[in-house]
């Protein structure tokens, strides 16, 4: 399932491993909303494999918040693109963020269940209402679940003790409610600009 977006950075079906990489890196470089995805702190080893997951997230993301598609065609693509990790990790990867994905995997035992949880918050994007009546912080986690970003860090890390994961989805849950508020704080801001003095 190659997308414009996939032609536009220049690749239409990856060569190689060595391709499909080098598409997820562009992709990281390139994004309109990106911060150092890749940066200088990381091992050079581990650059690679950190632009194909980020590669694999921006474009659930993309599909789930962008473009005027409606719905029900964003949640079909989001089905297709896990139903693409299922594949990667049967050894049937055919599109480049996929050839990364499963490259990584093999390298660094990532499991497929933690890829398959980030999935889970995209399709609450397809539809701007879906967090507009949450109750209490136990009911916005399971609409935006975060902590499978740092274990999947953890992982590429090789340092998945228990405390190190505990600790790590502290951190990502408390970046995410900042990220959640930080949103919620921009948008009261416009409407109250919006408002007649």
């Amino acid at each position: 399932m190659l997308t414009q977006g996939d032609r536009d950075i220049g690749l239409g079906r990856a060569a190689s491993v060595a391709d499909a990489f080098a598409y997820c890196e562009r992709m990281a470089m390139r994004h309109y909303e990106n911060f150092p995805v890749a940066s200088i702190f990381l091992p050079r080893s581990l650059r690679p494999s950190v632009c194909a997951i980020y590669a694999f997230a921006r474009t659930a993301d993309d599909y789930a918040d962008e473009g005027s598609s409606p719905p029900e065609v964003r949640l079909e693509k989001l089905s297709e693109w896990g139903r693409m990790l299922d594949d990667s990790y049967r050894g049937r990867a055919d599109h480049p963020v996929f050839i990364a994905l499963a490259e990584t995997a093999a390298k660094t035992g990532i499991p497929k269940q933690l890829l398959a949880d980030l999935l889970t918050a995209f399709p609450d994007g397809c539809d701007q209402d879906a967090v507009s009546g949450f109750r209490g912080i136990g009911g916005l986690l399971p609409v935006f679940p975060p902590n499978p970003v740092g274990r999947l860090v953890l992982h590429l890390f090789q340092d998945i003790a228990e405390e190190n994961l505990l600790l790590s989805d502290k951190i990502c849950t408390g970046l995410q409610l900042a990220n959640f508020w930080q949103d919620c704080l921009g948008r009261s801001e416009e409407g109250a600009s919006l408002r007649p003095a």
